[in-house]
């Protein structure tokens, strides 16, 4: 059984992030860090998309994303 995976168009999509904010996230707070193709393409899992649908989430309601990484 393979499992689901995700391009960094689709998880901004279903998360409402942009992909500036998703590689800025993925680059300064590690908060996720997704699996890489050979050609560099980030790979998303399923874990993934749930974390930053709540990471959202949490920002639209007012919390700072630095602070959010103070608690992971």
């Amino acid at each position: 059984m393979s499992k689901i995976t995700y391009s960094i168009q689709i998880v901004s999509k279903l998360t409402d992030i942009s992909i500036f904010t998703l590689r800025t996230w993925e680059k300064r707070y590690k908060f996720v860090v997704p699996k890489r193709h050979e050609n560099g393409r980030r790979e998303y899992s399923e874990e993934d998309v749930e974390t930053l649908w709540l990471l959202g989430d949490l920002v639209k309601l007012g919390f700072s994303i630095g602070k959010l990484a103070t608690y992971k």
